[in-house]
């Protein structure tokens, strides 16, 4: 929501609620770029953040959790975990990747080498 007040409204471009011309990309932005340099430095601003990731790291956790991450940490621990094991794929997607890669003229068997899977036998 912040996005798009400050893409479309501050900007002057519009948002949403307004649009008529739904056939049409159209991508509003908004840029602000900060020097931290001119606001008492990169390191400042480095130890800060840190600061402010350990306090929020102290919180305690809610039941049923382990810890309390930060944002894209999760999805970094997922990327690796997929790096390591592989990222699972419903029959559905497999399916479709599977005929995509015979209508181009790749075998069942090779499409499944390359993917690191074994074939049912």
């Amino acid at each position: 929501m912040m996005c798009e007040l400050l893409a479309g409204g501050l900007s002057g471009a519009g948002t949403i609620p307004g649009r008529t011309d739904w056939g049409v990309i159209d991508n509003n932005m908004l840029c602000v770029l900060i020097d931290p340099a001119k606001l008492g430095g990169a390191d400042t601003q480095a130890a800060e953040a840190e600061r402010v990731i350990e306090w929020v790291r102290a919180t305690p956790t809610a039941e049923g959790f382990d810890r309390v991450r930060i944002p894209g940490e999760p999805e970094r621990e997922l990327r690796a975990q997929q790096s390591a094991t592989g990222t699972p794929l419903d029959p559905t997607t497999w399916g479709e990747i599977v005929a995509c890669a015979v209508s181009l003229g790749i075998g069942t068997n090779e499409v499944a080498a390359m993917a690191g899977v074994a074939v049912p036998g």
